[in-house]
């Protein structure tokens, strides 16, 4: 046992070092992250404020507009309202079931097919149509632990958009197995209502802040990466709950706590302190009585997770396996395979900005950081100018000015003192002096940072509210036309939300189901499609096409010919809205089209009798309101009308 321990000991001794050498690899990284946040939230540094002394500091925050727009318009376009969803399962091309894994109604169906010598297209047929019903079932169970009820993905989803904008990399995590409670209601026999409570696995994925990662300094992209860090700082309480699952070492744990007792952590890092000044509570963590907790994932040799208590054979201690290690000050008190079918990382990137210099990507705030400096110095001109321009400079003649006449200021002027007698004397005491106002010039430098801002950024101003001063938006067709140009250059960002997150993301929650579902139901060969970036340029064609096509057919020729219902179930998709809330289900339609004929059939029986009795159908109506329904005749053939 003290061999293995001190093995253990020897690894996450080595794992610290590999820790503090990716810590200090992103140290410039984190000072270009804190110029972001700095640009966001509208801050200087002391050093500027420094520079600026008395004159104006004002920050106009137009990197907080560029950042919201951007985070409203990804949200609006992959997570839209209704039912549409920005990603799909479907079967492969030629599904693989076994028949020991079909139904016993589907083995039934192909068992007949068989020996009743039926084609093979039309078996496969069969198994196509089970591999379709499972795909469903799939699809709506993973809808399910995606939905605000379990998983609340959205807005997760929202939170990793945010990061990829602000700092250019926004970090998905999951999923990972949990156990979670639940707790359900239920009669106990004396009639009163008691609680249980249950575990249930279920899928667990967050939102990773990217001052938490550290990843492998020498990778540029995440397939290079040998190892990923996440760095937790946990409180005692949360440390001591660690130590109470059975996959962690309790007694190294309860050991380190007892002789940490006040935390290891003794001073904060270097950007937490930034963190603290600017004003932020993302990444800022309290140094007390804290404990900091490294997550390891990536490749290991077999012998260290033999040591670790793992089942690696002898003749595997050379081999690298994917796993996850977790290291409190120098001890290992956790390690496990990665059960990942295909041994994927937990951790998902989305870059707004990315190319093949760094691993980290670029956001909105860095690509229009220059930009957004001379924004703000343009402005702080402007404010500067207004207020030396909008009064005089005042200049006295001390020498004649009694002393207890001198004034000492004249609010909001500056007062100038000279000196001079004799021919100085014959100049006024007092003289003013005007300075010009460069503010119109100034404010057409303003506007032509803005212009640059927005080409930038490629995020003109119109897309989240604001006015062209030019008449392209005047119409309808010239707004739709600008707008459908801005989400071009969107696109490039929803692919990248496919391609970092929605793919690999949706395909471990299938494989997750695949190993962890009890349910045999919803088994099946089947892949991921993402349909963001597919949807989002033609949504709005796509509108105008239906609206032209229903116009077209609204004639008595083609009409009979459409399927009204349909096409205004697209446009209701199309415009982002629920077709089931928009449009008449088929079963609502059946159930009105029976009323209109219950309704007809009536109108006709009551146009019959009144026909027989001579008189009109309203007239009819009135003897039967009054009570004379023993005077109507019935028509022929038919009985009389009920008293």
């Amino acid at each position: 046992m003290a061999d293995k321990t001190s093995l253990l000991d020897a690894l996450g001794a080595h794992l610290r070092r590999e820790f503090s050498e990716a810590e200090a690899q992103r140290v410039s990284q984190e000072q270009t992250w804190l110029d972001d946040l700095r640009q966001y939230k509208g801050v200087y540094t002391s050093e500027e404020l420094a520079r600026m002394g008395d004159r104006s500091r004002a920050f106009v925050r137009i990197t907080r507009a560029k950042v919201k727009s951007l985070d409203a318009r990804m949200i609006d376009m992959l997570f839209p309202a209704g039912k549409n969803k920005n990603w799909s399962i479907e079967i492969t091309p030629v599904p693989e079931l076994d028949i020991a894994q079909l139904s016993e109604d589907v083995r039934l169906q192909v068992q007949q097919a068989m020996a009743a010598g039926a084609a093979d297209a039309e078996i496969e047929k069969i198994v196509n149509d089970e591999a379709r019903r499972r795909m469903q079932k799939m699809e709506q169970v993973i809808e399910d632990q995606l939905s605000e009820r379990t998983g609340n993905y959205s807005a997760v989803a929202k939170q990793v958009m945010h990061s990829g904008h602000l700092y250019g990399t926004g970090i998905l995590k999951g999923p990972m197995s949990d156990l979670q409670v639940t707790h359900t209601w239920r009669t106990a026999e004396d009639g009163s209502y008691v609680i249980e409570q249950s575990r249930e696995r279920r899928p667990h994925y967050k939102q990773v802040s990217i001052w938490n990662v550290y990843p492998d300094p020498y990778a540029t992209c995440i397939e290079e990466c040998e190892y990923i860090y996440e760095r937790h700082i946990i409180t005692k309480h949360d440390l001591r709950k660690l130590a109470q699952d059975p996959r962690f070492r309790g007694d190294v744990i309860l050991n380190y706590i007892r002789e940490h007792p006040d935390g290891d952590i003794m001073q904060p890092k270097r950007h937490e302190v930034e963190l603290r000044q600017i004003g932020s509570t993302e990444g800022v963590r309290q140094t007390g009585k804290r404990y900091e907790v490294l997550e390891r994932w990536g490749m290991v040799d077999g012998k260290y997770l033999r040591d670790a208590g793992l089942d690696v054979r002898d003749e595997d201690e050379n081999v690298e396996f994917h796993a996850q290690i977790w290291v409190l000050g120098q001890s290992v008190i956790m390690a496990a395979m990665n059960r990942s079918p295909r041994q994927s990382s937990p951790y998902k990137f989305y870059y707004f900005d990315k190319d093949e210099s760094s691993f980290w990507g670029e956001g909105v705030a860095s690509i229009m950081r220059t930009l957004q400096r001379l924004y703000n110095s343009t402005v702080r001109m402007i404010a500067d100018n207004a207020t030396i321009s909008n009064g005089p400079q005042v200049e006295i003649n001390e020498d004649l000015v009694a002393d207890d006449e001198r004034p000492t200021s004249l609010a909001p002027y500056r007062i100038w003192w000279r000196r001079g007698k004799g021919q100085d004397a014959q100049a006024p005491m007092i003289r003013t002096y005007h300075f010009d106002s460069r503010v119109p010039e100034l404010l057409r430098l303003v506007d032509l940072w803005s212009v640059l801002i927005d080409e930038t950024t490629t995020l003109p101003k119109f897309t989240y509210g604001e006015p062209q001063k030019s008449g392209v938006v005047d119409t309808v067709g010239g707004l739709s036309m600008l707008m459908g140009q801005a989400n071009i250059t969107l696109k490039d960002a929803v692919k990248a939300w496919d391609d970092g997150i929605t793919v690999p993301f949706i395909t471990d929650m299938y494989d997750w189901n695949m190993l962890w579902n009890p349910n045999p139901d919803i088994k099946g060969d089947f892949h991921v499609v993402a349909t963001g970036s597919s949807s989002l340029v033609s949504k709005e064609v796509r509108a105008k096409a239906l609206d032209a096509f229903r116009a077209t057919t609204l004639n008595p020729v083609d009409a009979p010919f459409t399927k009204r219902p349909n096409l205004l179930r697209e446009s209701a998709k199309a415009l982002d809205l629920d077709p089931d809330d928009a449009v008449l289900t088929d079963q609502e339609i059946k159930e009105r089209e029976q009323e209109q004929q219950v309704l007809q059939e009536m109108q006709e029986f009551l146009g019959e009798v009144a026909s027989s009795n001579g008189v009109t159908p309203e007239q009819l109506i009135d003897l039967v309101g009054r009570g004379n329904r023993l005077a109507i005749v019935p028509p022929a053939g038919q009985q009389p009308v009920p008293a």
